[in-house]
């Protein structure tokens, strides 16, 4: 069996999928990240996944020929594409007949209720434009899904959505968050001494509101090629 996971991260999926194709099958795991790849290539070691390779790729350019993989996943990684068209449409040709695609995708209310505050510091901060929507919302509900795929070329999908939700450990752990996050390409235009500022208003905001959990809803799309 041949799996391609495109933005793997640090192994997320691509852990799991290499234990459940056995040593007969094989783990293709890209993305852009040579840090979180590093990451994926220790936790492999230390399972003992000698099939499953980490390597440097763009899920645009998967390193895979056409029509040659069981299942392509992309957990979360969609959604940084610019455009999300041609991201379907490059991750659909690597699928075999009779396989699938599964991607995993934000919904609506990810990380709220510190996603608005966020979004509200963060448009008071800075006196260029700030975009009215992140990247993830262009795919944040069953019906931009649906409409995307349409736009591609593809079938319908199966979609489900799932409420989750994150622990706030400490004052810190939102900003860490976001950090880590789509979030960062807004951070980075702040200075350093404003990026404390909007930091502590932030964390300071939610222990105020005792706010100890943040929404992680996702939306679960696959998709079997006929």
């Amino acid at each position: 069996m041949q799996v391609l996971d495109a933005a793997c991260g640090t192994g997320a999926s691509a852990i799991p999928a290499a234990h459940r194709v056995g040593r007969d099958g094989r783990v293709t795991a890209i993305d852009i990240a040579p840090r979180l790849l590093a990451i994926g290539r220790a936790k492999a070691r230390a399972h003992r996944l000698r099939h499953l390779r980490f390597q440097f790729g763009d899920l645009r350019t998967p390193p895979v020929p056409a029509a040659s993989q069981d299942a392509v996943l992309c957990g979360f990684g969609l959604d940084l594409v610019p455009d999300m068209v041609e991201g379907l449409q490059v991750l659909w040709h690597a699928v075999r007949p009779g396989g699938i695609m599964a991607l995993s995708l934000w919904g609506e209310s990810r990380f709220e209720p510190a996603h608005g505050l966020f979004m509200a510091a963060i448009s008071k901060e800075l006196t260029e434009s700030v975009p009215d929507f992140l990247p993830h919302e262009r795919l944040a509900d069953a019906l931009k899904i649906r409409l995307s795929f349409s736009a591609a070329g593809l079938p319908e999908p199966e979609i489900v959505h799932e409420e989750g939700s994150h622990a706030l450990i400490d004052g810190d752990s939102w900003w860490r968050l976001a950090l880590g996050s789509e979030y960062r390409c807004l951070i980075n235009r702040l200075d350093p001494s404003t990026r404390e500022q909007v930091a502590a208003t932030i964390s300071h905001r939610l222990a105020a509101d005792h706010v100890s959990v943040l929404s992680t809803d996702v939306q679960y799309v696959t998709l079997r090629k006929e």
